[in-house]
């Protein structure tokens, strides 16, 4: 579920976080659902990118 929030929360698609992850967007699909999750090492890289993220629309929003 953060996945799915956080990316649309920066406007991305579901192709865009698939690409900066290196994955298919059918696999993150998979992730958002829960059909599917991540082995440790992805696990911790999309976490270290969702936090990212997550500052980036925080910094752009305290802009505003």
């Amino acid at each position: 579920e953060r996945i799915k929030s956080t990316r649309t929360k920066a406007g991305m698609t579901l192709q865009d976080l698939a690409d900066a992850c290196g994955i298919s967007a059918e696999v993150l699909r998979a992730y958002e659902n829960g059909r599917r999750f991540p082995k440790q090492e992805r696990y911790t890289s999309l976490i270290m990118l969702l936090d990212s993220i997550d500052d980036k629309t925080d910094e752009e929003g305290d802009q505003q």
